[in-house]
């Protein structure tokens, strides 16, 4: 291409630019109805643990990232409801270090629709508002959440909501608050009463005391 061919093409560039007809703005991806839910669809093999619940089913909140390629994502809670009777409100974060998209990149995931910052925020102060059994974190990036929704997560802690976090980060007030938080009520349970011997990865594993801990009447596990 010679240079005033080159030149034409930037010209024209800088006009339709101008004019606001330059490259038309990517919408937002709707994806199938599946993505925006949990499924238990396929079932995949497993034994069932604890299904029915002698006390009722359990009412979990979880907050975990919907992408591929990260541990404890929400196929894991999929997993979880297929073996126990506990029923999810999930609030799907982007990954494991955002809890929403930028909104301003090519890639599909960037521009999936229920990714954007306004709707992710939408999501987690409205299943914050729901009354739980059990909170699950899964390896969710908690150090972004907006502070009144770590004020709520700590009331549903504190008024005797289980919680689990799994890869918690340790840096933040909230886990160092739990840290203080520590006592023995309920490890022998934990430590004692679950077959680690028996669960295939833990096999000669055993539960880290130091992970467990009691806010309130909530009980929590730590899991790194």
């Amino acid at each position: 291409m010679g240079s005033a061919a080159i030149r034409n093409v930037l010209l024209s560039t800088i006009v339709l630019t101008a004019t606001g007809t330059a490259i038309p703005q990517m919408q937002p991806l709707e994806m199938p109805e599946l993505y925006y839910r949990l499924s238990t669809e396929l079932v995949t093999p497993h034994l069932e643990w604890l299904r029915p619940c002698p006390g009722g089913t359990i009412e979990a909140l979880v907050v975990a990232p919907r992408s591929f390629g990260y541990r404890c994502t929400l196929r894991e809670i999929v997993e979880l409801m297929q073996r126990l009777d506990i029923s999810c409100t999930p609030v799907m974060t982007v990954s494991d270090v955002e809890l929403w998209s930028p909104g301003a990149g090519t890639s599909a995931w960037d521009r999936t629709k229920g990714t954007y910052k306004e709707e992710v925020s939408k999501s987690l102060r409205e299943a914050l508002g729901g009354r739980y059994d059990l909170v699950i974190l899964g390896r969710a990036p908690v150090g972004k959440f907006p502070e009144d929704a770590v004020e709520r997560l700590q009331e549903i802690v504190s008024k005797g909501a289980g919680l689990v976090w799994v890869y918690p980060d340790t840096k933040l007030p909230l886990y160092a608050d739990l840290a203080r938080s520590r006592t023995d009520a309920g490890r022998t349970f934990i430590t004692e009463g679950t077959p680690f011997d028996m669960l295939p990865g833990l096999v000669g594993g055993k539960a880290d005391e130091k992970n467990l801990a009691s806010v309130n009447s909530g009980d929590t596990i730590h899991n790194s």
